[in-house]
């Protein structure tokens, strides 16, 4: 759902002092060109979804994840008008803290897919599907540290693709 869009440029609109912005998505909608100062992964829950990203059409099926540096110009639309994503929408600075991010941030650029059916990314793919599920689990208990844990497993999925 984009809430603040000017021309192509969308305002991540987080909630109250949270730099997280986690959207569970099952409606049958599609986005615009737009880019966005935060960094956005998705998981794709259900049915297939097409990213352009840069001109350059990106299909995720089940169990797909992408992810998007900050700055990324994309469009999404699903085929199928039907499906679910798991979109997780957050601010880079605390990533850019950590030097050793640095480089694997300009990597992703413009985007990195790891597949759910691909062997060679298996574990990879295994363990951003538990940060996935993890993450949407704190957002949705609301503790006092909610978004240092949130950050916390985001800082670890960024290092798994590192290492993968």
């Amino acid at each position: 759902m984009i809430e603040i869009l000017d021309g192509t440029m969308e305002t991540v609109n987080y909630f109250g002092d949270s730099r997280v912005k986690i959207y569970h998505n099952y409606e049958n909608e599609a986005y615009p060109l737009h880019w966005h100062a935060a960094i956005e992964m998705t998981l794709c829950l259900e049915e297939d979804y097409t990213y352009s990203i840069q001109g350059k059409d990106v299909k995720l099926s089940r169990g797909d994840f992408i992810w998007l540096p900050a700055g990324a110009l994309h469009s999404i639309y699903n085929p199928n008008n039907t499906g679910r994503r798991l979109i997780t929408l957050f601010d880079p600075l605390i990533l850019n803290a950590f030097t050793e991010l640095t480089p694997l941030i300009s990597f992703l650029s413009p985007y990195y897919v790891i597949r759910a059916n691909e062997p060679k990314t298996k574990t990879l793919h295994s363990k951003l599907q538990k940060l996935a599920s993890d993450i949407l689990t704190l957002e949705l208990e609301g503790s006092q540290f909610k978004n240092v844990l949130i950050y916390s497993k985001l800082i670890e999925a960024a290092a798994a693709i590192g290492n993968a």
